[in-house]
């Protein structure tokens, strides 16, 4: 069966209601996803909002708008991309509602300027400037990575697990696990060039 294929299964199941289904995206996910939010949120913010909450609210819309048949996803990639940007906005949200006269962070907040595009009326969905800048960022993440290490970067956030990837490069899994886990931690400490 075609990784193609898999995903597609997936968002089947997912589309009426499989709680494993659910928590395969979940796991796969998540620690790439808490990644993204902590590099949006900045010290401050992060002290107010733990990324896993955000993930939480990231998921139930996710869900939710799958059940109700509101995406079309064509492959893991397409998963990957707006999940991203239902982080990249939720985080950008928090950071508004923290930032509000009551709880307003002036003083100890900002979220980063370079990925704020306009705020599309508190929808989850991608917009085309979230969308070309969520393709820069992830060009300038990928050129930023090692030439062999790449392929199984791309083919990880095409929704391939380890021993897919393995299959394809023709890696051992232990090694692609590896990889992704120094990415992962590269990641985590902010330390790729932006």
């Amino acid at each position: 069966m075609s990784h193609e294929q898999s995903f597609r299964i997936l968002l089947d199941q997912l589309r009426n209601g499989d709680e494993d289904a659910a928590a395969q995206i979940v796991e796969e996910h998540t620690a790439s996803l808490v990644a993204v939010a902590r590099r949006q949120m900045g010290g401050r913010l992060a002290r107010r909002v733990d990324p896993e909450d955000i993930l939480q609210s990231v998921y139930r819309s996710l869900f939710v708008r799958v059940q109700k048949g509101e995406y079309e996803l064509g492959s893991g990639r397409d998963l990957w991309k707006l999940l991203v940007t239902m982080t990249l906005n939720k985080v950008r949200r928090s950071s508004k509602f923290h930032g509000a006269e009551k709880r307003n962070m002036s003083h100890d907040q900002s979220v980063r300027s370079d990925v704020n595009p306009l705020d599309h009326a508190g929808a989850d969905e991608p917009g085309p400037e979230e969308a070309a800048m969520l393709v820069d960022e992830v060009r300038s993440f990928l050129d930023s990575l090692r030439p062999q290490d790449r392929p199984v970067v791309e083919l990880r956030l095409q929704g391939l697990n380890s021993i897919e990837i393995a299959e394809q490069t023709g890696r051992a899994e232990r090694s692609v696990r590896r990889i992704l886990q120094q990415i992962q931690q590269k990641l985590e400490a902010g330390t790729h060039d932006e």
